[in-house]
């Protein structure tokens, strides 16, 4: 795994870090999960730092009608090519019973979301379109970057 670089490629030259993934869990169901071990430490530095998932009181904070940062290397375009450059865009983030209202008169519905989408799922975009979290890898609400 190349650690501070923004290439998606692994012949990335510009990459300041390197080690590889000893263990790789990855649980695709209700909510997408994956879970790395590593050979060994990684160095924090300039173009290497952590995105922290919230937790004790900052998990409970509600980031409804805030801004959120989605960063990835997904698909810019519907149907296209994933980006070999990390990308990042500012959404906004809504209520959930809006992206379950919005998405529940699609025909795969029923199965993708078989309980609807819940508070437990982030429901962000934009209002006019073009900017999203769609096939890309993250949603980080700018209070949980270090």
């Amino acid at each position: 795994m190349n650690t501070g670089s923004s290439r998606r490629s692994t012949a990335s030259t510009t990459s300041r870090n390197s080690t590889a993934i000893l263990f790789l869990l990855i649980i695709n169901g209700y909510h997408d999960l994956a879970l790395l071990k590593l050979e060994s430490k990684v160095t924090l530095q300039t173009f290497i730092s952590p995105v922290c998932l919230p937790w004790g009181s900052k998990s409970e904070e509600n980031i409804v009608n805030s801004q959120a940062t989605v960063t990835g290397w997904g698909f810019t375009l519907f149907g296209g090519f994933p980006s070999p450059e990390l990308m990042e865009v500012d959404i906004q983030v809504f209520p959930s019973s809006r992206c379950n209202s919005s998405y529940s008169s699609l025909l795969h519905f029923p199965d993708t979301w078989p309980r609807g989408i819940g508070e437990e799922t982030l429901c962000a975009g934009d209002d006019e379109g073009g900017k999203d979290s769609c096939q890309v890898s993250s949603v980080v609400p700018p209070s949980h970057l270090p």
